[in-house]
């Protein structure tokens, strides 16, 4: 084995990585209400978003579409990931916010770190 040849390429990909962390990239996150609302408007064919919900850490949120539906939007790596959610939602009030049960193994619980005013309007919306 070629150590100063494993050295050099592990000291690339560290100063790769540390560039990449630099510049900010690599990481996604839901900036505001209404990137979240057109985030779930072009993910769900005609979901037409009134109100959302984001999460304090930008990973996730809960969208409210104008005929009482639900989207539900989960930072995945760069990406977001939307699931349109159906009445009743299992949701677990938490000291932070609230849990949200998609009832999808793949898409998991998805939990959003919101103030105790919005997680009271959450509770009475789902």
């Amino acid at each position: 084995m070629n150590w100063p040849l494993l050295a050099g390429s592990l000291a690339g990909v560290l100063a790769l990585a540390a560039i990449a962390w630099l510049m900010g990239l690599g990481g996604g996150a839901i900036g505001d209400g209404d990137e979240a609302m057109r985030t779930a408007e072009a993910a769900c064919s005609g979901f037409r978003a009134e109100r959302a919900f984001v999460s304090r850490d930008g990973r996730a949120a809960l969208v409210e579409g104008a005929e009482g539906e639900i989207v539900l939007l989960k930072v995945h790596g760069v990406h977001v990931a939307a699931r349109r959610l159906t009445r009743p939602v299992a949701v677990e009030k938490s000291p932070d916010g609230v849990a949200i049960a998609t009832g999808e193994r793949m898409f998991g619980q998805v939990h959003l770190v919101v103030g105790p005013e919005d997680r009271d309007k959450l509770l009475t919306l789902v």
